[in-house]
């Protein structure tokens, strides 16, 4: 594990903080605890800096849900709880930055999903309410705007976020008419 490193006064850590865990291949640096570290970066899934959310947030989480074995199976319960409850945020908005909070839990929900496939712990209650809250989101959002040069992001990735790779279930996506929005069906395997 490495230094720490000085959170500000609000207890929040600053970008050089969560670079020096993504540049030391995502560890967790010493005396970190990865949970209550998980938690504050959640909150930076919402962000319109791309650093900050896609570089680090995103990652870290990511590689800490699927590569580092970084939570228990009650950590991992609760971050899938706060990502599926960041979908319905602002959800029927559209132009705002509120989609990339749910954007970017959606792809957190991803990896939760591949983690399941590798290491079940959801239990089918909630497996099954991942796979609804996928479908609900899917087919409520309504910012369907594409790439945002400046904020570096694709709203739309979101509805291709993986909750479909050789689950229990095959998750169907299809295009409606000749727009952009995909919609989902969930059909037994």
């Amino acid at each position: 594990m490495l230094e720490t490193g000085a959170a500000n006064a609000q207890g929040a850590h600053g970008k050089e903080y969560w670079r020096k865990i993504a540049a030391n291949r995502y560890e967790v640096l010493e005396g970190g605890k990865a949970f209550a570290l998980a938690k504050e970066l959640s909150g930076n899934l919402k962000s319109s800096d791309p650093e900050l959310r896609d570089d680090l947030a995103y990652s870290i989480l990511a590689t800490w849900v699927l590569e580092k074995d970084a939570f228990t199976a009650d950590e991992l319960l609760a971050l899938e709880e706060e990502w599926r409850g960041n979908l319905k945020t602002g959800i029927g908005e559209s132009g705002t930055d509120s989609i990339f909070g749910r954007s970017f839990s959606a792809l957190c929900l991803s990896a939760i999903a591949e983690r399941e496939l590798k290491t079940p712990f959801l239990g089918e209650e909630r497996y099954r309410k991942l796979l609804e809250a996928a479908l609900n989101y899917l087919r409520d959002e309504k910012d369907l705007r594409g790439f945002d040069a400046e904020k570096r992001m694709d709203p739309r990735h979101s509805a291709y976020c993986g909750f479909a790779s050789g689950t229990r279930e095959a998750f169907v996506f299809h295009k409606a008419g000749s727009g952009s929005r995909a919609e989902g069906n969930l059909v037994e395997a």
